[in-house]
């Protein structure tokens, strides 16, 4: 997806000791929960400064690219961009201190946890095809960093649970 390699491993007939079950046997699902949460405000905070080097990037490149005398960033169309841009970075990193708060009080919420990575993925990718598009032909490239994010999208999208797995926690949650 992104460049990285990916695997699939998978054990047959394994036999683990006694000595190296980690918990409790057949309660491993309190552990992976344990792990996936930390795992998805941790994805959240790099989706956060991602997010906000493409946001940096592009306001930049709007102020110093020129078009029809004057820079892009100067048009409407570009400045609503850049401002939707902000309000999804402002939100991913507000919903990621509530979440991190959760874990460090020592009670993670599932729920805030859950909101702070559907959020960010889905921000993130909007995030960077806005910035893309700004830079026009130059973002395509391998020439400008912004390209970097864009590639990595998708990869941090499924990063410790994907969009929906979060929508489906968030539901439990509320209940539904």
């Amino acid at each position: 997806m992104a460049g990285d390699r990916q695997f699939q491993v998978v054990f047959n007939k394994v036999k683990v000791p006694k000595i190296n079950i980690l918990g409790t046997l057949n309660k491993g699902w309190e552990i992976v929960n344990f792990t996936l949460q930390r795992a998805a405000a941790l994805k959240c905070a790099e989706i956060s400064g991602a997010c906000q080097a493409v946001l940096d990037m592009t306001s930049a490149y709007a102020k110093e690219r020129i078009q029809f005398d004057r820079p892009i960033g100067t048009f409407q169309a570009v400045q609503h961009k850049l401002a939707d841009m902000l309000i999804d970075v402002e939100a991913i990193q507000y919903l990621l201190y509530q979440a991190a708060c959760s874990i460090a009080d020592g009670e993670p919420s599932q729920l805030q946890i859950s909101i702070a990575k559907a959020k960010a993925s889905e921000a993130y990718q909007n995030i960077c095809i806005d910035g893309i598009t700004a830079h026009g032909a130059i973002g395509f490239t391998y020439d400008h960093d912004i390209g970097l994010y864009y590639r990595r999208v998708r990869a941090a999208e499924f990063a410790a649970g994907n969009v929906d797995m979060h929508k489906e926690i968030i539901a439990v949650e509320m209940g539904l």
